[in-house]
């Protein structure tokens, strides 16, 4: 009796063709569980495997592999089903496929996987090059056009052209991700990115950990916001306006910046560069800027013309401001702009630099404006650049503004006639900064008085400086004398001083103190102390009032005792009077005060 036999006995290689088995006419209960025929490439397809037929307990491991599939076979497989184990390295499960539901809240959103990789646009899925070795410029700005978050991972990414952002975009730099134009890869000193658009956020992972910087010259800022340039342009673009930027690092090619001029262009490199010509009267109003770091330029914030209603604060510049590019060498240049809050920034290590720079931009070639600094308030600013040359705040053209700065800058400031007529300082007196001392004497004034000159009850305002050295310590002396008209009056005292150990003056201590007088029935009747503020390293000299009921109030310097007997000190401000009808009338020479009923030791 003939034994029968299995098709594993007779089916050889390729024995059975596939043109001779009818479609559907093989199925699993047909064939025993140990059967595997050697397939070719290809050899099956969906017309030739019922539905259902194939599960995975009937798929042995490894022996379904893509070559074993022709084009666009799919399996049925039941959930859980496929392992590492059953998927080649080779093969690929498109993201379309799977499905992800996020592991938070009691309903969550069921979507796909690809949908999820969606929310955010990595710059390398664009094909940026985190090494730096090819140019990203590309693969970056369709990043950024892709209308997705933009998220630059850790990486060096060469950018040899411009990154602009249009309105509504917005990019995430990643811890030590840097976005860097080199000057071996390229001559370009355009900015490496320029924002023209509205409601951008540009903002990264810490101050100084990642951003943007340039090997090359950057007349126009490394970042560059609001219009090209100054230029008259008959097609301007929209307004730049409602764009935020924080917390990263913009620096440019070497310390200090440039020992010349653009040759090109004309202007000095800075780090941001805002800028707005105002043409048909398009703005760059209500940039966000706050956490920057700015390094190696001549300039490290240039806002020029009318950038105005921005809010900039916590700003940190170091290594700005070339000498040799003076007077373009400063932490802010504010070349025109109005109604900006600029506030709690720090500047040093730039020696003979200047903290401030306030001026108007003539734009009249272009058929443009006189744009001029205004209604401005600058708070809480720190400048600390070192040098005999240094320069605190620099105010060449500004009205109705506001300036709170401390600085320690040996230079002290410069002031335009007329400043304290069209604005408020306070803290002009830093401890260890001339509060009035002028860059060659220039603009140096005796007096200043309000807008309303009126000897009468019209004036509001009143002041006039000091300077006197040689003072002997432990003595007191009469500087000059404070009044107010007869009647019910009533005036503030500010006297603001820095003083020095010798002869002349070094700021090596200085303060602010503020008194209160009044007048009543032609008598002056009171002072109160409202403030004093005092810092320094030598013998202070503290400032009282001596009250005298008809002639006024003496101001009284009081030189302390260090225990020598000869030291000499000096010392030099500013005496201001607020009020009405007051007056201020100071000693060319101090004379030594001996009237024994003033106390020298007040406790200010």
């Amino acid at each position: 009796m003939t034994k029968p036999r299995s098709v594993a006995d007779t089916a050889n290689d390729n024995s059975i063709p596939g043109s001779r088995i009818e479609d559907g006419s093989i199925t699993q209960d047909k064939l025993s569980p140990t059967v595997e025929f050697p397939l070719a490439d290809d050899s099956v397809s969906t017309d030739k495997i019922q539905d259902g037929a194939v599960t995975e307990s009937k798929i042995q491991d490894g022996s379904v592999s893509q070559v074993k599939l022709a084009s666009g076979v799919t399996l049925p497989i039941a959930d859980d089903s496929i392992y590492d184990v059953k998927i080649n390295d080779d093969a690929a499960i498109a993201a379309s496929k799977l499905s992800y539901t996020a592991p938070y809240g009691s309903s969550p959103t069921a979507r796909t996987a690809l949908s999820k990789f969606s929310d955010v646009a990595s710059v390398i899925d664009f094909g940026a090059d985190p090494t730096g070795v090819e140019d990203s410029t590309a693969a970056v700005q369709n990043a950024v056009n892709s209308g997705r978050h933009v998220f630059v991972p850790t990486g060096t990414y060469r950018i040899d052209g411009t990154i602009v952002f249009s309105d509504n975009q917005s990019m995430e730099l990643g811890q030590k991700a840097f976005l860097t134009r080199k000057s071996a890869d390229s001559s370009n000193t355009d900015p490496v990115v320029w924002v023209r658009g509205s409601s951008v956020a540009i903002y990264g992972s810490g101050m100084t950990n990642c951003g943007f910087s340039s090997g090359n010259r950057a007349p126009y800022g490394v970042l560059r916001i609001g219009f090209a340039n100054m230029k008259f342009d008959p097609n301007p673009q929209p307004n730049v306006t409602y764009n935020s930027f924080h917390n990263f690092r913009v620096w440019g090619a070497t310390l200090y910046g440039p020992t010349t001029l653009d040759p090109e262009t004309g202007q000095p490199d800075s780090c941001i560069f805002i800028c707005n010509p105002q043409f048909f009267g398009r703005a760059v109003y209500f940039q966000d800027i706050s956490g920057i770091h700015m390094r190696g330029a001549n300039i490290g914030l240039w806002l020029c013309g009318w950038a105005n209603g921005n809010t900039i604060s916590n700003i940190h510049g170091v290594f700005l401001g070339n000498t040799s590019t003076a007077p373009y060498n400063c932490f802010i240049y504010d070349n025109g702009s109005l109604d900006n809050t600029i506030s709690n920034s720090f500047f040093h290590a730039s020696p003979n630099s200047q903290g401030l720079r306030v001026e108007k931009f003539d734009n009249t070639a272009e058929g443009g404006s006189v744009h001029r600094q205004f209604a401005t308030s600058y708070r809480g600013m720190v400048f600390e650049q070192g040098g005999s040359g240094a320069l605190g705040l620099v105010a060449i053209d500004t009205d109705g503004s506001f300036y709170e700065i401390r600085h320690n800058c040996a230079g002290g400031n410069f002031f335009e006639p007329g400043f304290f007529d069209k604005n408020f300082m306070f803290g002009l007196a830093s401890p260890y900064g001339s509060n009035n001392q002028l860059v060659s004497g220039t603009y140096r004034q005796s007096r200043r008085e309000s807008v309303n000159t009126d000897t009468g009850s019209g004036r509001l305002a009143y002041e006039e400086y000091f300077s006197y050295s040689g003072l002997t310590e432990a003595t007191a002396y009469d500087i000059g004398t404070v009044n107010v008209l007869n009647g019910q009056r009533g005036a503030m005292i500010e006297v603001e001083f820095g003083v020095g150990a010798g002869a002349s003056i070094n700021y090596q201590g200085g303060g602010k103190f503020i008194f209160v007088i009044t007048r009543n029935a032609g008598q002056i009747i009171s002072s109160t102390v409202v403030l004093s503020r005092y810092v320094g390293g030598v013998v202070p000299q503290k400032p009282i009032l001596d009250l005298n009921p008809f002639g006024g109030a003496k101001i009284i310097f009081r030189v302390g005792n260090n225990g020598t007997g000869t030291s000499v000190f000096s010392v030099q401000g500013v005496v201001r009077v607020v009020g009405g009808g007051a007056s201020i009338s100071l000693n060319s020479t101090p004379t030594v005060y001996t009237d024994p009923t003033v106390a020298l030791s007040p406790t200010l």
